[in-house]
């Protein structure tokens, strides 16, 4: 509203839709409480800097990956009967 610039985003049910934000507000919360669970985390990303929201993936995906421990899997053939 106060940046001009701005206006042609604008749309009659902006202001209607405002009414219902609380209600917006109280589903949005109750759905973020269920989609989180110890065995499988939700997380909430802050996404106003690509850069800040690609470290926070990037941190939540390392930790991820530590406590998992993958390791290679063991080869089916060996490699010192094959010549190239």
């Amino acid at each position: 509203m106060d940046k001009p610039e701005k206006h042609w985003k604008l749309k009659a049910s902006d202001f209607s839709d405002r009414k219902l934000w609380p209600r917006f507000q109280s589903i949005y919360e109750h759905l973020l409480s269920r989609t989180s669970a110890p065995h499988a985390p939700g997380y909430i990303i802050p996404a106003d800097h690509k850069w800040h929201r690609d470290l926070a993936v990037a941190g939540i995906v390392l930790g991820a990956l530590k406590a998992m421990k993958p390791r290679l899997p063991k080869p089916m053939l060996d490699p010192a009967v094959f010549k190239l």
